[in-house]
């Protein structure tokens, strides 16, 4: 009687063993290839940060400061997979500040080898009126698509001076100073946002630079 339950015990330990090496698959290794198209494509976004003060005017001609404060951090080997490749993350924060009634734009240009994170570009809003107001939006440098709902993402040729730019429109905006649409311009930064009254403000200053060019 003992003879069966052995076999018993040793097929199920049989069968246990050949289920657990099924499942020890490897993950796809990185492709190195395209992680670098990706991160050429995150860079070229990159704005001039030696200047850090800029003049924006309203439609009314009504000018004021905005100041730029930035930091980058990078990591080499953030990423490894089962190959022996390695890849490194990416990340240059961007905080542009108005003087008047202030508003806070932060733009966030990140990569990753990790799929889960990928190349993408956060745009962020903040203000006090009475209570916080912050808005977010993030565009995948892959698929060209906004990662965010209640949010219109899409890139644009904004002008025969700067070119190309992301076009970020809020959408369901609560307040009318509320911020409506952001351009980010490619190389240049902020350069352009739309209240929810339909009040544009410009960066003159980065079209001056612009025009030296």
């Amino acid at each position: 009687m003992k003879k069966p339950i052995t076999l018993t015990i040793r097929a199920l330990a049989l069968i246990g063993f050949i289920f657990t090496i099924s499942n020890c698959k490897k993950d796809p290794c990185l492709d190195l290839i395209k992680l670098e198209s990706l991160r050429q494509e995150m860079v070229s976004w990159y704005p001039d940060t030696t200047q850090t003060r800029f003049i924006i005017v309203d439609r009314n001609g009504i000018s004021q400061s905005m100041t730029l404060s930035f930091y980058y951090y990078q990591t080499e080997n953030s990423v490894e997979d089962d190959c022996g490749n390695k890849y490194g993350s990416y990340d240059l924060t961007l905080n542009y500040r108005t003087s008047v009634s202030p508003l806070n734009f932060t733009i966030n240009i990140r990569g990753s080898g990790n799929p889960a994170d990928g190349f993408y570009i956060s745009t962020n809003y903040y203000k006090y009126i009475g209570n916080w107001v912050s808005r977010t939006a993030d565009y995948d440098l892959e698929t060209e698509q906004s990662r965010t709902s209640n949010v219109e993402i899409k890139r644009i040729m904004y002008d025969n001076l700067y070119g190309d730019a992301l076009e970020v429109v809020f959408k369901n905006t609560m307040y009318p100073t509320d911020i409506e649409k952001i351009y980010f311009a490619q190389h240049y930064g902020l350069i352009s946002f739309t209240d929810k009254q339909g009040n544009t403000f410009v960066s003159t200053s980065t079209i001056s630079r612009k025009e030296k060019e």
